[in-house]
């Protein structure tokens, strides 16, 4: 995910200097992977976000969790208050798999676009403006990570319905030029004459707003995440609505989102008409999780008071209680889908507290393997190499088109070929590195901003022959090594 880093501190607060920045955000999970300057967002930051956490992906959660290790408060942005009643249109939820669905009637009386400043965040993701309806329910998926919808009111027949598709049904998906079948038991959203979306992946063409649209109905909902990530697969669409449903949404925010883009477009030339319709069976389960704070510090080798430990899983959400040194911890809705056991509350605990600043101990062994030969041999060689002015780089194994490019490597050339993630975040890092060209290259680049003058690299792995697994570490200019393996220099 990009993320501006002024945008983030309208959240919460942050260190003044971005390697502090860095260094925090790693240290609680978020790894950065890239830092850009960007003319309007400013510092933009590609994160790497943890595959089972929904709700990192948004400005909100982000700032959660560097709350969780700072203790600093974390701001939402303005939200209008919406009033639950009659819904403006019929609702219908025919299956489980909706946890909840909300719908929300807005009428077009002026002509506006959102402000600048509030649009940074989209600016900042490389998601073009199209208009402001669809430009605020991007911004309630990346503030809140609580995806919404707006559909032409005068484009639905009859009402709105949840269900699962049938066979043969046919649909025609937003950016495509025609209908496609969808697969049938995939999780849709429709009126009595057809399908309006794929619940939690994408919208339709013929449902859509546009410039013309008088009035919307606005969706906000929360999904089953299984369902949306086997409909995302199945049709081969992955958006942004879909990475944050499949990872597990928070189903009490659908009401919050829906106010987020109520709010936007309420100073943008749109008037709500009416109450909000929800259908859905969904309820908070409160689920308690119980932990011994003895066993926790015991494990984690510290000495938190109940104070202290209820004080800073607060931070995270979490309401804790005590009896003795037991700890009842309700979970957050947000936290629904990973939060079960107590070792999952030892690990907030952790989070807070710093993985690094946790005492060291290694456990007593009375067995174990002595390095081999080739690990002796090649920490010798490194020691020598270190000696001689040689300095490690270390290099992602991903790599973007962008680079392959610069290495002249166009269609058709054998190293074209690469396994690539098709829905990657960053585009950048979508390719898995299938030569050692692209180390250099990263090494040489290092070398420039090191300022050294006859930069010099080699690569850790194998090089023509394949049959082998060792490195070869080489003076500059060395022609062929031994037994044809060879080294690549630059």
């Amino acid at each position: 995910m990009k993320v501006s880093v002024d945008v983030l501190r309208r959240y919460t607060a942050l260190p003044v200097e971005q390697a502090e920045l860095k260094v925090l955000l790693e240290d609680v999970g978020l790894e950065v992977k890239r830092s850009d300057a960007h003319a309007q967002a400013g510092t933009v930051l590609t994160l790497e976000l943890l595959a089972n956490r929904g709700d990192h992906h948004a400005y909100e959660g982000i700032a959660r969790e560097i709350s969780g290790r700072t203790g600093a408060t974390v701001s939402r942005p303005a939200i209008a208050a919406l009033t639950v009643g009659e819904s403006p249109v019929r609702l219908r939820c025919e299956t489980d798999r909706c946890l909840v669905y909300t719908a929300t009637l807005l009428q077009r009386t002026g002509a506006g676009a959102l402000d600048a400043t509030a649009t940074l965040p989209l600016v900042a993701a490389d998601v073009h403006s199209v208009s402001a309806p669809v430009d605020a329910t991007n911004l309630s998926n990346f503030e809140l990570g609580q995806p919404t919808h707006a559909f032409d009111a005068d484009a639905i027949d009859g009402g709105i319905t949840v269900r699962l598709s049938r066979r043969g049904e046919r649909a025609w998906l937003l950016f495509t030029a025609e209908a496609r079948e969808i697969p049938e038991g995939t999780l849709v959203i429709a009126d009595d004459s057809k399908i309006l979306a794929i619940a939690g992946v994408i919208g339709c063409e013929d449902s859509k707003a546009t410039d013309d649209t008088r009035r919307l109905v606005l969706e906000s909902a929360c999904f089953d995440p299984v369902s949306v990530r086997k409909a995302s697969k199945a049709l081969g669409v992955h958006t942004d609505a879909a990475a944050r449903f499949e990872r597990g949404a928070d189903p009490s925010y659908p009401i919050v989102g829906a106010g987020r883009v109520v709010h936007l477009l309420e100073r943008a030339g749109w008037t709500r008409v009416g109450t909000t319709g929800v259908v859905g069976d969904w309820r908070n389960p409160e689920r308690d999780v119980s932990a011994d704070l003895d066993r926790i510090n015991a494990f984690l080798e510290t000495s938190l008071t109940i104070d202290q430990a209820v004080e800073r899983l607060h931070r995270y959400g979490f309401h804790a209680t005590a009896d003795g040194s037991t700890l009842r911890v309700r979970v957050p809705p947000h936290r629904l889908w990973d939060v079960e056991h107590w070792a999952d509350i030892a690990e907030e605990l952790l989070k807070s507290i710093g993985y690094n600043a946790t005492p060291v101990t290694m456990k007593t062994m009375d067995r174990g393997a002595l390095p081999s030969a080739i690990e002796i041999a090649r920490a010798k060689a490194t020691e020598v190499l270190l000696g001689h002015d040689f300095y490690e780089v270390l290099t992602d194994g991903f790599h973007g088109k962008a680079l392959d490019d610069r290495l002249l490597v166009g269609d058709g050339h054998p190293l074209a070929a690469h396994v690539t993630i098709l829905n990657a975040v960053d585009r950048g890092f979508s390719l898995l590195k299938n030569n050692a060209g692209s180390s250099t290259t990263s090494a040489r680049t290092s070398g420039r901003e090191r300022s050294t003058r006859t930069p010099r690299a080699r690569t850790a792995c194998a090089g023509s022959d394949s049959s082998c697994g060792r490195s070869r570490w080489a003076p500059s200019g060395a022609g062929p090594a031994p037994n044809g393996r060879r080294t690549c220099t630059s």
